[in-house]
């Protein structure tokens, strides 16, 4: 589960298992890949510029999720 918390480049993931975050661009180039255990973890975007992006979880099923960042 994805979603957003206190700031707007701050999102908090949920996963099931370990697992892999990948943040890609629009154009659909990676720009940010992350371990995430089976816990609760906060995921810091704030070096991405405002735009439109798209984060993936790799577990099965694969959960995808576009976010915007101002």
């Amino acid at each position: 589960m994805i979603s957003s918390i206190s700031t707007e480049k701050e999102f908090e993931i949920t996963p099931k298992e370990e697992d892999v975050l990948e943040v890609y661009s629009t154009a659909g180039k990676l720009l940010h890949s992350q371990k995430v255990k089976a816990k609760l973890t906060t995921i810091d975007l704030s070096g991405l510029r405002p735009g439109i992006y798209v984060l993936k979880l790799n577990s099965l099923p694969q959960v995808s999720q576009r976010i915007a960042l101002q």
